[in-house]
């Protein structure tokens, strides 16, 4: 069994066009995060499927960490990747 270590993020439309999954691709967010004895985790998540120019998006990406591990939060890291 794991504990749940819970990245709440908000997703931005920065640009001067709509975005829809279905025309222009999808993209995920994944983050990984080490823990104090070295071991590595990772989680990821798809961006919404439509976010309007100039919009924002709350969402959350899970990584589920054995109980026994303390995540080192220095190590947190995100990439984004064209799906």
């Amino acid at each position: 069994m794991g504990s749940d270590f819970i990245i709440s993020y908000d997703v931005k439309n920065t640009t001067n066009m709509d975005y829809d999954f279905d025309m222009d691709g999808g993209f995920s967010v994944r983050f990984t995060i080490s823990t104090t004895d070295g071991a590595q985790y990772e989680g990821s998540r798809l961006i919404p499927t439509t976010l309007s120019t100039g919009t924002t998006s709350t969402t959350q990406t899970v990584i589920t960490i054995s109980s026994d591990k303390t995540p080192d939060l220095s190590t947190l890291k995100h990439e984004i990747i064209p799906d």
